[in-house]
């Protein structure tokens, strides 16, 4: 009888292990939403709004997995999407938070807070689109001239 139960409790934690490396679900109508290679294009903070420096990149995969690369380097997280909202779910340490995105059409804005606990928001354009435009979303004002 002992035997029988820490059978079932090692296949418990086996199954809970293989289930929480899976990934979220992810609809098929999500998962097009989402398609293709998101590009950021500006950032704004302060109420203005920059050209990004460095390059950061998402690519979101059916399986409910994201990955972000900034600079040519790839961290992996989870994603949902409900309604015009995609959550991207980032670990730190034991925890893993939620971060917010906006998508409307071809452009996802992404919330965050930089290091100085700023509000922060990045404009990425899904590549090979309109949106992934950087004059769509940046004054001449906000780009710096050569005297």
């Amino acid at each position: 009888m002992k035997r029988n139960i820490l059978f079932l409790m090692v296949m418990a934690v086996l199954l809970l292990s293989f289930t929480a490396c899976g990934g979220k679900k992810v609809s098929p109508e999500d998962a097009e939403a989402m398609a293709g290679k998101w590009v950021v294009v500006a950032a704004e903070k302060g109420g203005e709004v920059n050209p990004q420096e460095g390059e950061i990149t998402m690519q979101f995969g059916a399986n409910g997995k994201v990955d972000y690369t900034i600079d040519g380097e790839t961290n992996k997280y989870e994603w949902e999407k409900e309604n015009s909202l995609i959550t991207i779910w980032i670990k730190e340490g034991s925890i893993k938070r939620g971060r917010t995105a906006e998508l409307e059409g071809d452009t996802l804005t992404l919330y965050l807070k930089d290091d100085d606990g700023e509000a922060v928001k990045l404009i990425f354009g899904r590549e090979g689109t309109d949106a992934a435009n950087p004059d769509q979303y940046i004054t001449e004002d906000a780009v710096e001239q050569p005297e």
